[in-house]
């Protein structure tokens, strides 16, 4: 019986991933009233250089917001050279102008923009908004000089947003529909989601709990904003809306064991009696309602499916499609994510780019990378663009950069026009490391007066979806913060990961713990690698040639104090603060309330250790900040960092530099089509030369027997 039943689990949880058209779910939650959501426009203020630029950004509508009103609201500031009469900004969303107006100029102040967009011209998802400016000194019917001077600019102040007023539709008992809103936007940024574990967390439950981290981390668009992981209590989920709970099933509150197994509304009553769960060879995701909160419910009484459960979690492509409120799995069911290879081809324009307008347009596209990979020799940018054949082509040119370093240009020509094609290899000298822009821009200089250029005869260029970076990269293995996340993660995966917990049980650990898997789950693009939690206490064994990540200070966490010797920051005697060093002198207060971040060898052999440690716990999660999100992660570097209660950051190299620049692999070599054709021609040409000279060796060698045997029949 209990066979049968496992194999009906299975092959419910099939169906409801598989399935195809989804039926409408039932209504869990409703929620009432208007929500705002702003998004900046840009980061920090940004200047638009020359007659003609553009800046974008993408602006997300979830699918469970019933949106009511955008409006983008703008502080620029202009050149006091430009003419308002003459120039001009433009905004479109999605590739379609809704707002222009004359920008004022010679003001001190700049100048406030409100516009509202068109509702019918937004999409669920990413919204791609556009600003494009034309600034001119001189009218159409003016002779003029060229009206390209550094002169014209438009700054875009950092207080430049976009505002949504939306409702939100009903949640739905449905996995997918929770799966949305925990990581959505709005409830991110107004911390309205929460993953939560029972009191005193076993090491499954905490394995699990990284697992699924890892994979709301992945969908959180908020970069800088990690879902917090906090202990399961009244106190801590009172404010939050979507709560995911991680834990074995006899260690869950007994109100919501009562939940678990209560029937499903997603599924008819006989599929629910059907599939009623063995928890004890099965894990179970179960989605309930309670009081004004939407709770997922992950648990089993086996501690092997309650780590799978958390790794289908962490496949957010699967969860993503789970029309019901509950999923079993069991020994049978795939829950594996595999990472792609990251030498790979990735496209610049998944729609096209058009850049318009005489001179000089650019367009840039992010490309996202870990840190610990390096840009190989062997990459190559791939360009399929068209352009319009009123230009000079004596003087119009595309150019290709890499973090604003030129690699290539190319002269267009005429005949080419409609379909060119440009293919630009990175240079070996090269250093580029992590996330990285590729700038694609064009000088289209006009074959006739550009300060009197009627509209239809503008010149343009189109860089086509066809157009991609054949990406290769390796591994750059130092243990450097620089390469971080490595060692810990390697190929998109976790590589055999232990988090050594130290003795106490605070809320800052919980915090520490969310924090580090924020980061890391960015970057592991797999469920399939390894992550496990040990005590202080475990045994040389457990932490034989892995990868560790020690939490905890001097006086909870023994194997911080074991290796206190062998840190770059050690503890005094009592533990009580951070010494001085050869890098730096601290003052004995001051040292009390630091918190550190050091990488080095792992003492136990195979990998490295990261130390986060602090005297204090507060300091610890001070710490694990910096850890936390990718802004943080470009201000630290080296081996050893520390940071104060102020905020204040300062990172230093302890680890002596090898000086030994790493030559390329034999995959990037044979990546290089030249590289090959050239060796094979000359290991062919030196076979030749090798053949000939054997042949000529042979043939003196025998012309010289026959002389002497010659000789011999003579005498």
């Amino acid at each position: 019986m209990v066979v049968k039943k496992a194999a009906l689990s299975v092959f419910i949880i099939i169906g409801l991933l598989m399935q195809g058209n989804w039926t409408q779910a039932a209504i869990l939650l409703t929620k009432s009233g208007t929500h705002s959501y702003t998004v900046p426009f840009v980061r920090e203020e940004v200047s638009l250089s020359g007659s003609a630029g553009s800046s974008e950004m993408t602006f997300q509508l979830p699918s469970y917001w019933e949106v009511g009103r955008v409006k983008v609201i703008l502080d620029v500031q202009v050149s006091q050279v430009s003419r308002k009469e003459w120039s001009t900004v433009t905004l479109s969303v999605n590739g379609k102008p809704f707002y222009s107006f004359h920008p004022e100029t010679g003001g001190e102040t700049g100048q406030h923009v409100e516009a509202p967009v068109p509702v019918e011209l937004l999409v669920q998802g990413g919204n791609v908004l556009k600003l494009q400016t034309e600034l001119r000194a001189y009218a159409d019917d003016q002779v003029c000089v060229e009206d390209t001077q550094v002169a014209h600019w438009l700054r875009i102040g950092a207080s430049s947003r976009v505002e949504t007023e939306y409702g939100l539709r009903p949640v739905e008992d449905s996995i997918r529909d929770f799966n949305a809103r925990m990581a959505g936007p709005d409830a991110v940024a107004a911390g309205r989601s929460l993953v939560t574990l029972p009191a005193d967390p076993k090491a499954a439950e905490w394995e699990a709990a990284a697992y699924a981290l890892t994979g709301f981390a992945r969908t959180n668009l908020l970069t800088e904003n990690a879902i917090p992981l906090l202990p399961y209590t009244a106190e801590h989920i009172q404010d939050k809306e979507y709560v995911t709970l991680i834990g074995l099933y006899d260690s869950l509150p007994q109100e919501l064991q009562a939940l678990v197994l209560s029937g499903s509304s997603a599924v008819g009553a006989g599929e629910a009696a059907a599939a009623a769960p063995d928890l004890d060879r099965q894990g179970l995701i179960r989605l309930v309602g309670m009081q004004d909160k939407a709770i997922l419910i992950v648990t089993s009484r086996s501690p092997e499916m309650l780590i799978k459960a958390g790794r289908l979690v962490a496949n957010q492509e699967q969860i993503g499609q789970a029309a019901g409120n509950m999923l079993l799995v069991d020994d049978s069911t795939d829950v594996s994510k595999p990472a792609a290879g990251f030498s790979r081809e990735i496209r610049l324009t998944e729609n096209g780019d058009e850049l318009k307008g005489p001179f000089h347009q650019e367009r840039s596209y992010y490309i996202a990378m870990p840190g610990n990979l390096e840009l190989g020799n062997a990459s190559k940018i791939a360009l399929d663009f068209r352009y319009s054949e009123n230009l000079n082509f004596d003087r119009s040119l595309i150019t290709v950069k890499i973090n604003g370093v030129p690699i290539g240009s190319k002269k267009l020509h005429k005949e080419l026009a409609q379909a060119d094609r440009a293919v630009f290899t990175v240079p070996g000298d090269m250093a580029v490391s992590g996330s990285f822009t590729v700038t694609v821009a064009f000088d289209l200089e006009a074959d006739f007066n550009a300060c009197a250029v009627s509209r239809n005869e503008t010149p343009w260029a189109y860089i086509t979806p066809d157009s991609q970076l054949q990406l290769q990269s390796r591994q750059r293995t130092e243990l450097l913060l620089n390469n971080y996340p490595y060692p810990f993660v390697q190929d998109g995966q976790f590589a055999s990961v232990s988090v050594i917990l130290p003795d106490r049980r605070d809320n800052e650990l919980y915090r520490t713990v969310g924090n580090l898997f924020h980061l890391l789950g960015r970057y592991a693009a797999s469920n399939t690698g390894e992550v496990k939690f040990s005590q202080a206490s475990a045994a040389p064994e457990e932490l034989k040639n892995r990868n560790l990540i020690a939490i905890g200070s001097y006086r909870d966490n023994a194997v911080i104090r074991a290796q206190n010797d062998k840190l770059y920051f050690r503890y005094d005697k009592d533990g009580t603060r951070i010494l001085s060093n050869e890098k730096i002198s601290l003052e004995a207060g001051y040292a009390a309330a630091i918190g550190t971040l050091q990488l080095l060898p792992s003492p136990y052999g195979g990998g490295g250790m990261l130390v986060v440690t602090g005297a204090e716990p507060n300091s610890v999660f001070r710490a694990s900040r910096l850890l936390a999100g990718e802004e943080a992660l470009w201000r630290i570097y080296g081996d050893g960092v520390f940071t104060d209660r102020d905020g204040k950051i300062q990172a230093f190299r302890f680890k002596k530099a090898s000086g030994v620049k790493t030559a390329p692999g034999l995959d990037e070599i044979l990546q290089r089509k030249d590289v090959v054709a050239f060796t094979a021609a000359a290991v062919l040409v030196l076979a030749l030369v090798l053949v000939s000279l054997i042949l000529l060796v042979r043939k003196h060698t025998r012309r010289k027997a026959h002389k002497k045997s010659t000789r011999r029949r003579r005498s």
